[in-house]
């Protein structure tokens, strides 16, 4: 994986609000569209940008898309990497101290 294209597909507010939706069940893209209020171009544009680095899949369900993650052990890998980051930077960035 790309860390920089990665990093870039996670820069998006609202590509977290699909991740973490996602990570509670399989959504289609007018629930997506709609909890986001967002136009169908703008969730299908954000859509691509996550499966392009293979965060979510998506499969047609009659005229539905339906999307799910792809491997959520793969945004916890990233989770672990980011805290580690985290940890090793500036006081007061991990919740500790000021």
């Amino acid at each position: 994986m790309r860390h920089r294209a990665f990093s870039r597909a996670l820069a998006s507010s609202s590509r977290l609000v699909i991740l973490a939706a996602l990570a509670r069940g399989e959504k289609t893209a007018t629930e997506l569209r709609e909890m986001l209020g967002a136009s169908a171009p703008l969730i299908s544009w954000h859509l691509r940008v996550l499966k392009r680095e293979s965060l979510l899949t998506t499969r047609r369900r009659g005229r539905e898309v339906v999307c799910n993650l792809n491997e959520p052990e793969l945004l916890r890998k990233q989770r672990s990497l980011f805290e580690e980051i985290l940890g090793s930077s500036k006081p007061g960035l991990d919740g500790e101290g000021g």
